[in-house]
C-alpha cells in the first residue's frame, strides 16, 4: 500500500496575525440566528466568543482541555481556523 508522506499542514508556516476583538465577535456571530435559543444558550455562545477573544489558553480552559470536535483529551490542541481569513471557527480548539 502506498502512503502519502506525513506533512505539516501548510497553514503552520503562515504568519499568524491575531484579529481584533471586533473581528472575532463579528465573525463568530455572523450568520448565527438565535431565534428560539434559550437565554442560557445565547449566554454560552457569548462565552464561547469571549473565549476566542481572550486567546487559546482561555479557550482551552473553557473546553476543559478537550477537542471541540471529538472530545478527546491528551493531545496538543490548536485553534481551528479559516485558512482564507485566519479567523477562528466557532468550534474552537481541536486536535
Amino acid at each position: 500500500m502506498n502512503r502519502a508522506p506525513a506533512l505539516c499542514p501548510a497553514c503552520w508556516s503562515w504568519p499568524a496575525t491575531r484579529p481584533g476583538r471586533d473581528d472575532i465577535h463579528r465573525r463568530f456571530w455572523d450568520g448565527i440566528d438565535t431565534t428560539g435559543y434559550s437565554e442560557k444558550a445565547v449566554e454560552l455562545l457569548q462565552e464561547a466568543a469571549d473565549a476566542l477573544d481572550t486567546g487559546s489558553e482561555a479557550l482551552t480552559t473553557w473546553q476543559a482541555n478537550r477537542c471541540a470536535v471529538c472530545g478527546e483529551t491528551g493531545r496538543r490542541l490548536v485553534i481551528d481556523h479559516d485558512h482564507a481569513t485566519v479567523l477562528p471557527h466557532t468550534q474552537g480548539m481541536v486536535t
